[in-house]
């Protein structure tokens, strides 16, 4: 066996929880659909194929048994993709050919706070359709107004609700994020906007699961307390995101600062905040010895206070990785295993993948165990590269080394999802780890010391100094120049060839395996192979995109990486529209904002003519007065403008096109006069692109 034979043997959970992730990504993304059997059959043709490859018995090479397994695993992680796909189940009702009348649903998660709604998620018990109510279940996306709803449900409440759950639309514009996808893969494809008016209240309460029920209630009292003691708005909201991880009320320009100083890590509950609970616990008992920082007495307390953590974050999705994370490296040490700390980590990768093998598929996952991964195998490499001469230099530059490590193995996932790179996140996270960790015990301290009002105002004010401190360190980071890297695009495979870049790297210096840098040189070329091809398929194209947006017109003329902007007025810089189905197409075509020609549009004028090669669209601004003398090929309508019957014999050959603008009412009255009067017409219920 070779030296990378050699390399690979010990790691015997990172194998098995790399094909069950394999066979997890091809349940989802290729046949999730199949029935049952064909699992079976596949398993079967498989093996009775890899025995025939080697010629051998089972029980004379170790290989073929080895690969049988893992091809077992490849299989079972696409039977539990298969499994937990509540989809395929008859009862769903995407499968209900019906209407809905009405529905029963119990909620089954928190509520969030969003600026005109209440947010959470249903699970559908009964619905009733012409034939009468029948069983049915379903996730769906509930959305409560909040002019229409004083008080709000509770976990565990079961709702009757009249109309029929939307189903989820795709993207409607170029490069806009999937959210269809995103929610499937939490088992959730519709979504209903709750009015009073067809709310018919709770029918039943303390449905759901207890503990998960008192969990949440739990929460709710730790955040009454945070409220009744931390006074100053901006401060609470960081604190409750902190200790709790409810975000819903931190403000866009202190959310953007952290994420520029690259701390947006502290306002999401994560791994970092149940490490930092482990690593203080351990710090405090090693001073009593081996005997107890190896024994089953410290291993207990750190089980009953990381799980007591997540019972107060209501068993928030994160935290729960994170607790099944250590817990496995916690009782690894009193139970004398002396496995590597990868096999740990992939252990209790596998059991979460087990348990919901859609976890994959969620960017927290990934990011946690990518800055998990990333610490384990780049800190000593890169502590090492300096040796520091003092105590504290030493200290800082371990926090520096964490720093780096994790920020280089989560810098493919980053780019992919964010589109930015945080320059100077080593000086921001010098200051924000120490004070966010100082400001998480004490916002805990608080709740634990919740009965004595003296005690409690002493740790509250530590614990505001200490959040004072954090904010000001990011805004000032923030407005350092070139605090921040932004519109970065790169694809899926281009972010699959950077973190097998990094592999290569760790391959090459820690272990000096030729792979390394076979597989460091490989990679790299393929990137740049890609880039080239995104290049000449996306920034260099020239297309007209009419985008789909409600109550907004907005047409947008890309070409090599430039773009004219025809917009309204409201469209602004600030506006969510913008960032959510403008932006995105513009980072995939390489559109600097400094590369963007603004061109607002004006009632006050009856058309905007664009020339697109040798086409001419006019946007018809409102009710024409004057038509043109000229031949127009497009007629894009928008906000009303305009009905068929105002149209004159001579444009009548052109194809009108009626954008998101336009009201429903409207779009159908069009609709049916274009029909009596034969005109080409296209509503847009997505963007076209000419």
């Amino acid at each position: 066996m070779g030296k990378s034979g050699l390399f690979w043997t010990p790691f015997v959970f990172v194998r098995y929880v790399l094909f069950l992730a394999a066979g997890i990504i091809a349940g989802v993304f290729f046949i999730a659909d199949y029935p049952a059997w064909w699992f079976f059959i596949f398993c079967l043709l498989l093996s009775v194929g890899l025995i025939v490859l080697f010629n051998v018995k089972l029980n004379q090479h170790k290989l073929s048994v080895g690969l049988l397994s893992l091809l077992i695993l490849f299989t079972l992680g696409m039977m539990r993709v298969k499994m937990c796909k509540e989809s395929t189940d008859a009862l769903h009702i995407i499968n209900q050919k019906d209407t809905i009348v009405y529905y029963t649903v119990k909620i089954d998660y928190f509520f969030q706070e969003r600026e005109k709604v209440w947010k959470t998620i249903g699970q559908i018990n009964q619905v009733k359709t012409k034939k009468g109510w029948q069983q049915a279940i379903g996730k769906v996306q509930l959305y409560f107004f909040k002019y229409d709803f004083g008080t709000i449900p509770f976990y565990g409440d079961l709702l009757l609700i009249q109309g029929q759950p939307q189903v989820l639309e795709e993207p409607k514009n170029p490069g806009e994020f999937n959210i269809k996808q995103y929610l499937s893969f939490k088992q959730i494809y519709h979504q209903h906007f709750i009015r009073k008016e067809n709310y018919f209240g709770c029918i039943q309460s303390d449905v759901g699961n207890p503990v998960i029920y008192y969990a949440l209630k739990m929460r709710q009292w730790a955040d009454g307390i945070l409220k009744q003691n931390f006074h100053q708005p901006e401060r609470l909201e960081i604190m409750r995101a902190l200790v709790l991880g409810v975000t819903d009320g931190i403000d866009d320009d202190i959310s953007q600062a952290y994420a520029a100083a690259g701390a947006m890590h502290v306002l999401a509950v994560s791994g970092m905040h149940v490490t930092i609970l482990y690593t203080l616990l351990i710090s405090l008992a090693k001073p009593l010895g081996k005997k107890v920082t190896h024994g089953w007495w410290l291993a207990i307390v750190s089980l009953i206070i990381m799980w007591t953590y997540a019972f107060i974050t209501g068993w928030s999705p994160s935290v729960m990785r994170s607790a099944v994370m250590i817990s496995i490296m916690v009782l690894s040490k009193p139970l004398k295993r002396k496995g590597n700390v990868f096999n740990a980590v992939a252990l209790s990768a596998f059991v979460l993948l087990l348990w919901d093998p859609f976890m994959l598929m969620s960017v927290g996952f990934q990011l946690s165990y990518l800055a998990v991964l990333g610490i384990i195998i780049f800190q000593n490499p890169i502590y090492r590269l300096y040796e520091p001469r003092t105590y504290i230099s030493d200290q800082i530059w371990k926090v520096c080394a964490v720093s780096i490590a994790a920020q280089l193995a989560t810098l493919p996932l980053g780019l992919l999802y964010f589109h930015q790179f945080p320059v100077y996140f080593i000086f921001s996270n010098l200051i924000v780890i120490p004070v966010s960790t100082i400001a998480l015990v004490g916002g805990l301290a608080c709740l634990a010391f919740s009965f004595s009002d003296l005690l409690v105002s002493g740790l509250v004010w530590i614990t505001d100094l200490m959040i004072v401190i954090m904010n000001a360190s990011v805004r000032l980071v923030e407005q350092l120049p070139g605090s921040v890297i932004n519109n970065i695009y790169i694809n899926i495979t281009q972010s699959w060839l950077l973190l097998s870049m990094l592999f290569g790297l760790w391959l090459l210096w820690e272990h000096k395996l030729k792979f390394g840098a076979w597989l460091l040189a490989g990679s790299f070329s393929f990137l740049l192979l890609v880039q080239l091809e995104h290049e000449l398929n996306f920034r260099q194209t020239d297309q007209l995109v009419i985008h789909a947006i409600n109550n907004q017109t907005s047409v947008e003329h890309f070409q090599k990486g430039k773009s004219i902007w025809y917009r309204a007025d409201t469209l602004t810089k600030n506006n969510s529209s913008l960032r959510m189905h403008i932006e995105p197409g513009r980072l995939r075509a390489g559109v600097s904002p400094n590369g963007i020609q603004h061109f607002v549009l004006s009632q006050q004028n009856d058309f905007t003519f664009i020339q697109y090669h040798n086409k001419i669209l006019a946007i018809v601004n409102r009710k024409p007065k004057h038509w043109p003398n000229f031949k127009v090929d497009y007629y894009l309508i928008s906000h009303q403008a305009v009905l068929p019957q105002h149209i004159p014999v001579s444009q009548q050959d052109a194809v009108f096109l009626l954008d998101a603008s336009n009201k429903v009412y409207f779009t159908k009255l069009f609709e049916r006069e274009a029909s009596k009067k034969k005109l080409q017409y296209l509503i847009l219920h997505q963007s076209l692109t000419l």
